[in-house]
């Protein structure tokens, strides 16, 4: 299958589950890194912020296609 037809098709409900763990990862991540700084002293960085709330916007648009990919799978 060539690039082209792999971006065209829908993901599957096992390649949105493997999304949906790496933004979880990610999400995790900052939050450890924000919490490192705050014990550190040192201030908060905006830019994790700013990752975080394009990680929840990324989070809730995977969930919606996961579910809508759950419900046209055939039972």
């Amino acid at each position: 299958m060539n690039e082209a037809a792999l971006n065209a098709r829908e993901p599957t409900t096992e390649e949105l589950d493997a999304r949906i763990r790496g933004a979880k990862y990610r999400q995790r991540s900052i939050f450890e890194q924000m919490t490192r700084r705050e014990l550190e002293g040192r201030t908060s960085l905006a830019m994790f912020n700013t990752m975080l709330d394009e990680l929840e916007a990324e989070l809730e648009k995977l969930a919606v296609q996961r579910d809508v990919a759950t419900n046209q799978s055939p039972k």
